[in-house]
């Protein structure tokens, strides 16, 4: 960090690059403690509010359900839905198909996907999204019917809601939601649930709907 000059009176709005010497305060707010205590996945006081994962945006974990594309849901355009195949799990922005497809329509595609998920957390998003928004067309891409959304109460009465494929790190951190003895316990009922059901009954009645 040599020859860094710091500006007088200037806020950082990011911990996750400090590029000037000096000493800082840290602020621990939920924005900073939400993201690592879920590891990333939004927990909300609501049982139909949106599920997904934290997007790193400017260095901030934006905590709102956005468009990987764009910084907000653009109504009255296209929305696509699906898993991390759709959302471009690994690839950078530009190399998603939802923005391939924007280029060629010449048209705003919002990629609303959530990497892991399965039809019941899409279904869960797509009831939502249209309370909350009109659009042209929406696009579903099916994902792997096997899977199911991981769903309990934790701290006051809090939803915490992640799909099963989601897999926590390997620790014994009891402060992380999902080293819950409450969240442990459902992953497991749910997995054996999944096991059971060889036909994918579960998903095919969502998709019904």
């Amino acid at each position: 960090m040599k020859n860094n000059k710091w500006i007088e009176n200037e806020t950082l709005k990011s911990v996750y690059r400090i590029d000037y010497n000096g000493t800082f305060a840290l602020d621990i707010t939920e924005q900073y403690i939400a993201p690592i205590k879920s590891q990333h996945w939004h927990v909300s006081n609501t049982i139909n509010d949106y599920i997904f994962v934290y997007n790193l945006n400017n260095n901030v974990f934006d905590l709102e359900y956005r468009p990987r594309n764009h910084d907000k849901i653009v109504s009255n355009k296209i929305c696509v839905l699906g898993d991390s195949f759709t959302y471009g799990t690994c690839l950078d922005n530009e190399h998603t198909w939802p923005v391939i497809l924007e280029k060629k329509l010449k048209e705003t595609v919002n990629n609303l996907a959530v990497p892991g998920a399965g039809i019941d957390l899409i279904y869960n998003n797509f009831v939502r999204l249209c309370k909350e928004h009109s659009f042209k067309k929406i696009i579903i891409v099916l994902p792997v019917l096997e899977r199911r959304v991981i769903k309990c109460r934790v701290d006051n009465g809090k939803f915490y809601r992640v799909p099963n494929t989601f897999s926590p790190d390997d620790d014994d951190n009891e402060w992380r939601y999902a080293n819950y003895s409450v969240v442990k316990k459902r992953r497991k009922c749910i997995e054996e649930q999944m096991v059971k059901d060889i036909d994918c009954v579960y998903s095919k009645k969502i998709i019904k709907k």
